[in-house]
C-alpha cells in the first residue's frame, strides 16, 4: 500500500478516531479497505476490535432485516424497494465522484490562494 494512503488513514484516525471505522462499514468500496488498514495502524487493538465487531454486527443485522422484510411487503412496495436497492450503488458512485471532484477542486483552489499569498 502506498505511503500516501497510509498517511491518509493516519489523518482519518487523528480527526475522527474509531468512529471512522464504524461509519466506513456502511460505505461501499470503503467497507473492506478501511478496517484492514486501520487494524494495521492502530495501537489500541481492543477498541479496534470492539468497533469492528459492533459495526459488522449492525451491518449484518441491517442486511438480514431488509432481506427478511422485503418479501413480506405488498407487491408494489416490494418492487419500489427493489428498484431503490438496485439504484443505491449508482447513487453512491455518483456521490463519491462528486465528493472527489469537490475535494480536488478545493485542494487546487487552496493551493492557488496560497501561491497568491506568497507572491
Amino acid at each position: 500500500m502506498p505511503e500516501s494512503n497510509m498517511r491518509l488513514v493516519d489523518n482519518l484516525l487523528g480527526r475522527h478516531g474509531l468512529i471512522a471505522l464504524f461509519v466506513a462499514r456502511f460505505v461501499p468500496g470503503v467497507r473492506s479497505l478501511v478496517p484492514m488498514v486501520m487494524g494495521i495502524r492502530l495501537h489500541q487493538v481492543q477498541r479496534f476490535h470492539y468497533f469492528a465487531w459492533c459495526s459488522a454486527t449492525l451491518w449484518i443485522a441491517l442486511l438480514a432485516g431488509v432481506g427478511f422484510v422485503l418479501p413480506s411487503l405488498p407487491d408494489t412496495v416490494s418492487r419500489v424497494a427493489t428498484m431503490v436497492l438496485m439504484a443505491a450503488p449508482v447513487v453512491t458512485l455518483c456521490v463519491a465522484i462528486i465528493t472527489f471532484i469537490t475535494w480536488r477542486l478545493r485542494r487546487v483552489i487552496s493551493g492557488y490562494r496560497n501561491s497568491l499569498k506568497k507572491s
